[in-house]
Formats: C-alpha cells, structure tokens, sequence
C-alpha cells in the first residue's frame, strides 16, 4: 500500500540514493565578474536572463518592429563585449536598461529617416493582446507617440507604458530627477494635445492629471 504523504517515512530517501538539490542563482555580480574573467557559460547566464527585460522595455519605447528581436539581441552582446565599462557590477540592471534606451533611439532616428524618404507606417504594441477597444487605444498611443520627438518618446514610454520609478526613468536617460521631472510635465502636455485626436484616448485625457513634481494624479 503507498504510503500517505503526510508520513514522515514517505519523505525520506532511501538508503544510497542520490539526493539533487537546486542550486541558488548566482547574482548578476557573481555573473559579472565570471564574464570578465573570460567565463561565456556566464555571459549566456546573465543574457537570457535579462532577454526578457531588454524586449519588453524595447518594445515599449519602439512599438511593433520587424527587428525587435535584432535589436535586444544587439543591446545583450553590447553588455557582454563592453561590460569591462561597468563600475559597479551590482548596478548591472540599470546599466542594461540605458543600454537598452540608447539601442531604442537609435532606432528611434533610423525611423525617422526611413518617414522622410517612405512615409508613415503602422505602429502598435507587439505586447498588447487584448479586447478590440483597447487594441485600439494602444495603437492610438502609439500613434500619438509618433508625434513626439525621440528623447520625448523615450520618457514617455519608459515611465507610463512601462511604469518604471522616476529615479529609474532619471538613471536610463542619464539625467538628474530634477530635469526628468520638468521634461515629463512638458512631454505630458505634448502627448494630451496630439491625444486629443483620437476619441479611443478620451477618457484617459479626462482622469489624466499632472502635476509639477513629474507625477501623473487621476
């Protein structure tokens, strides 16, 4: 008869089995340092563990994009190859996030040199997936977004459509909290007067507020 799992004895191993045990993560320091001492089993480590990161804030700043995946793969050999440059191996994060902010912009620019020669082109979120109306919405953002100039763009995706801290936001554009404040409440402002061009962004432009210490209220 099989024993119940609440036995005791059922727990125990029997004599001479081998017992596995997961082994704790290493930290992105440990991985860091690992990498500069030539270790690449560390560097594939620390890469598919920040993939999903670099993707996700790519993919808010840029929207839809053929080479999405071109480029967060660009950001991660970036940090392998430049990571001699990392102060401090705990910041890791953040260093990897401002990389990912200037790949964006890069891209951001090729964009708006390909407008000038082709013309427009669809944009939407590649993460939204939702209900019709709010797909909408999210192309409508994206659309208004257009509008903006790179650096505007960049803090606006960053901090609404990623939710990222501000001292987050302020490290990433490598600006102090102070300007990235005041640049915010003048992007807001940008984005509510080319919103109001899409009924799909009406109720966000009647509950949004902001303030001028950079923080949106509703």
């Amino acid at each position: 008869m099989t024993r119940p799992t609440s036995d005791p004895l059922a727990r125990q191993p029997r004599k001479g089995a081998v017992v596995l045990r997961a082994l704790p993560e290493p930290s992105d320091e440990a991985l860091v340092e690992k990498i500069r001492q030539g270790d690449t089993q560390a560097a594939d480590w620390l890469c598919r563990r920040y993939a999903p990161h670099v993707t996700r804030i790519l993919a808010r700043i840029l929207g839809s994009d053929p080479d999405l995946v071109d480029a967060a793969q660009e950001v991660l050999l970036r940090c392998v190859d430049e990571i001699g440059k990392l102060r401090d191996p705990k910041a890791f994060r953040a260093w990897v996030t401002a990389l990912a902010v200037t790949q964006a912009k890069g891209v951001l620019r090729r964009r708006i040199r390909w407008r000038w020669l082709f013309g427009e082109r669809l944009e939407a979120d590649p993460l939204d997936d939702r209900d019709p109306e709010s797909a909408e919405a999210v192309r409508a953002v994206y659309a208004t977004l257009g509008k903006l100039n790179v650096e505007e763009r960049t803090l606006f995706a960053l901090r609404y459509l990623e939710g990222m801290e501000l001292t987050e936001v302020a490290e990433a554009m490598g600006m102090s909290l102070a300007t990235l404040k005041r640049r915010l409440v003048a992007t807001h402002k940008r984005f509510a007067v080319h919103a109001a061009a899409h009924p799909s962004l009406e109720r966000w432009l009647q509950g949004s507020r902001f303030d001028e210490s950079g923080e949106e209220r509703t």
